[in-house]
């Protein structure tokens, strides 16, 4: 729940930003039996500002993921993966794109992944 209080001061004075990619990786914390699902984003506020933000859920579902959307700013657009779980999502709030492996702004969150792990 810190993450939640953390993302509700930073955010509370935007009201729209101009992207915000996501990505989720899977992660143990401790010991294997302690797995999480680790959602990273990057918000574009303008062309050179940027904010990255980690969010850690014990499930992956829609739901954990609507959790954490429903704390960031609306977006002119959302850049993700392609996995199933965010579609419907964006709907009435901005364009959906969606990338291939490697490819566009969330190739960005791939190297946050990086570095999360080092």
């Amino acid at each position: 729940m810190k993450y939640i209080v953390m993302l509700m001061i930073l955010f509370s004075r935007l009201k729209r930003v101009m992207r915000i990619s996501f990505d989720e990786m899977w992660s143990y914390v401790g010991w294997r039996k302690n797995a999480v699902w680790i959602i990273t984003g990057i918000i574009y506020v303008s062309k050179y500002f940027k904010v990255r933000f980690v969010a850690m859920r014990r499930s992956r579902d829609r739901e954990s993921l609507r959790e954490v959307i429903d704390f960031l700013p609306e977006a002119d657009e959302y850049h993700t993966d392609g996995w199933r779980g965010y579609e419907g999502l964006f709907e009435g709030k901005g364009e959906h794109v969606v990338h291939k492996k490697n490819n566009g702004y969330v190739n960005l969150n791939e190297g946050f992944h990086n570095l999360l792990r080092i």
